[in-house]
């Protein structure tokens, strides 16, 4: 009885470090890229409220917000972003509290560094 009792604590215990450990990404996160001498705020929208992590984007130098990706995972703590018909993935290891990777569109590669932001309307 002793036994089982220890491995169910034991049991437990995992079960709470794992839970402690998992990162919470959901939110808005923005970065900036140095796109031909200019800068180009994007900010991505994560989201795992239907239990897959969903992430639209905005880009307010032109005006587009809520821009849905196709693809968006977030696994061994890499970030995935994915946008077939924009010809787009990002890619990033999260990195404290930022998301430090590469953005890629069009074949054309470019760090990206992305910190939690509140957005405010």
């Amino acid at each position: 009885m002793k036994n089982t009792r220890r491995i169910l604590l034991l049991a437990v215990i995992i079960l709470f470090t794992t839970m402690a450990k998992a990162q919470d990404i959901n939110g808005a996160w923005k970065g900036v890229l140095a796109v031909q001498g200019m800068e180009m705020e994007l900010i991505y929208h994560l989201s795992t409220e239907t239990g897959e992590l969903t992430a639209t984007m905005d880009v307010p130098l032109q005006g587009a917000t809520g821009i849905p990706m196709e693809g968006a995972t977030f696994m061994d703590n890499t970030l995935t972003i994915t946008m077939a018909a924009m010809q787009m993935k990002y890619v990033a290891k999260l990195n404290g509290e930022k998301f430090e990777g590469t953005y890629t569109q069009a074949g054309q590669e470019m760090p990206l560094v992305l910190e939690r932001t509140v957005i405010t309307i």
